[in-house]
């Protein structure tokens, strides 16, 4: 199961009585907190928290105490987050604390690399089976100094149970970091195709809905040498 989040920033003020958007910063992370303690799957969840926890996820721990996405009562609410679920923060599990790990950094900065005020807003959280399947997280720090990049940058993580397949703007790559037998993707319409060489079968996904369906099995994908199977127009066996 993979959960992508979006915990709201919670304005410019840490405090709920004198800024609404706080409070309900604070409200939507104790809703968060109730549905993963009752999670009882294999799940990942990430996305943008807007909070960096730890002293060494900001570029200045004193200075930022009382700034939002730093301050003690959010970090709370977070911990209390990850431990309604011993989730694995894979960040810090691969990337250990005090080392550097930030993934935003603010847009205000005319040159980012010169101020290198960062903060570790996003965060990629594994449950405890799925951590111990978890062999690398990586912070694409680079992707900053892109041409019209955003504030945030690219997180990817890679575990045993799967393979990695990376979506982008100019459509789908597979084989990321020259993977062994990666899946095959393709996209047609509103559907994202999925040959699995490893299972022998090709799952088509609705982007609309997510549902997930079994489409055809027992293929002999890859195998002889040479041979596409191509059952299905637009599908590209890897």
């Amino acid at each position: 199961r993979l959960e992508n989040v979006y915990v709201p920033a919670g304005g410019d003020i840490p405090d709920r009585d004198l800024n609404p958007k706080f409070g309900q910063k604070l409200d939507f992370i104790e809703r968060m907190t109730r549905w993963s303690a009752s999670l009882r799957e294999p799940t990942i969840v990430l996305g943008d928290f807007n909070i960096a926890p730890l002293e060494c996820d900001v570029w200045s721990h004193k200075q930022l105490l009382d700034v939002v996405s730093h301050t003690p009562i959010e970090v709370e609410a977070l911990t209390r987050l990850q431990d309604s679920n011993a989730w694995t923060d894979l960040g810090r599990h691969f990337h250990p604390a005090p080392g550097r790990l930030h993934t935003w950094w603010s847009y205000r900065s005319p040159d980012w690399t010169k101020n290198d005020r960062g903060r570790r807003l996003d965060h990629m959280w594994a449950s405890p089976e799925l951590a111990r399947q978890s062999t690398a997280h990586r912070v694409h720090e680079d992707t900053r100094d892109w041409q019209q990049p955003s504030d945030h940058v690219p997180l990817i993580a890679e575990s045993s149970a799967g393979r990695v397949v990376r979506l982008s703007r100019s459509g789908v790559e597979t084989g990321v970091d020259g993977l062994d037998t990666p899946q095959g993707v393709t996209v047609d319409g509103g559907t994202l195709y999925i040959v699995d060489a490893g299972a022998k079968e090709i799952l088509a996904v609705d982007l609309a809905t997510g549902e997930r369906t079994a489409i055809a099995t027992g293929l002999a994908i890859g195998s002889p040498p040479g041979v596409n199977p191509k059952p299905l127009r637009g599908i590209q066996p890897f």
